[in-house]
């Protein structure tokens, strides 16, 4: 049955949705399923990149694109900053799996250090919340107080993510910032 309503909501999609979420969905099989000893997943230094890029393809541009959208500048800059975003909240699950994690697998804080991941991350969420500035000013858009209260809450989970924090912090707080972004923007 399960198939059936698959099958439905395909056929539901435009032709040029589905070629925008093809590659986003390619990427994502590659790295959840080995093809042969090819794994995305194991392959140094992608982890983060393939997770935050298909992440914005799919909750950006695939939903523009399937309601007849017209890609605007906003558009893309929303684009970068989810995809920094998505980065940003990934790096405290590398620092969580740090003692789990192969050392050929070259994750951000195994080759630069647990303090220096935490202000990468820092960084990346200080952009960021500058681009939703930008985007303020010159798009006279009104969600920055929501996007503010998202980048303090972020930052203060990727502060204080150590290796020994209990995998709840990781698996219930930082996965749980999305939903707190959406509240912010429901309420």
């Amino acid at each position: 049955i399960s198939s059936i309503f698959l099958l439905y909501f395909l056929f539901q999609l435009r032709l040029k949705a589905i070629l925008i979420l093809m590659p986003f969905t390619l990427l994502t099989l590659f790295y959840v399923f080995p093809i042969t000893k090819f794994s995305l997943r194991e392959r140094a230094g992608m982890k983060l990149f393939l997770i935050a890029i298909s992440w914005a393809g799919i909750t950006v541009l695939f939903p523009l694109i399937q309601n007849y959208l017209l890609l605007r500048n906003i558009d893309y800059i929303t684009f970068l900053q989810r995809f920094l975003f998505v980065f940003a909240i990934t790096i405290p699950f590398d620092i969580r799996d740090l003692k789990y994690d192969k050392p050929s697998l070259n994750t951000i804080p195994q080759v630069i250090g647990v303090k220096k991941s935490k202000y990468l991350a820092i960084a990346i969420m200080l952009i960021f919340v500058f681009l939703e500035i930008f985007k303020h000013l010159f798009f006279d858009f009104s969600f920055i107080s929501e996007t503010l209260f998202v980048f303090i809450i972020s930052v203060w989970l990727i502060y204080n993510i150590t290796v020994n924090k209990n995998k709840y912090y990781t698996s219930f707080f930082v996965e749980a910032i999305p939903i707190f972004w959406y509240l912010t923007l429901y309420f």
